[in-house]
């Protein structure tokens, strides 16, 4: 959960390819640098990575409903996903704070 004073940014971004795409950007907000970010899937499955480029057989797999926690600056820029297989549209809504 966000501290109090924290830069909070939330925002959706639509996945519909199975080209790996990253919705997520690195930003400040005043002194905070984002280092946690809460991921919810929708409307579809999708696979990711932090390791590389996801494709629609590769990656971890989360489902509608799944929740999505990464923990570090790395994580969050590294970040890529694409839908996967058998789905034809997905929607990420995430959040994302700092120190």
């Amino acid at each position: 959960v966000p501290a109090r004073g924290d830069g909070v940014y939330s925002e959706a971004a639509t996945v519909l390819t199975t080209s790996a795409v990253s919705p997520m950007t690195i930003s400040l907000f005043g002194a905070y640098i984002e280092t946690k970010a809460i991921i919810t899937v929708e409307g579809g499955s999708i696979r990711w990575r932090i390791t590389g480029n996801p494709t629609a057989q590769l990656g971890h797999i989360a489902y509608v409903g799944d929740t999505i926690i990464l923990d570090s600056e790395y994580d969050i820029h590294n970040f890529l996903a694409v839908l996967n297989a058998g789905t034809s549209g997905a929607t990420i809504f995430h959040s994302i704070w700092g120190r």
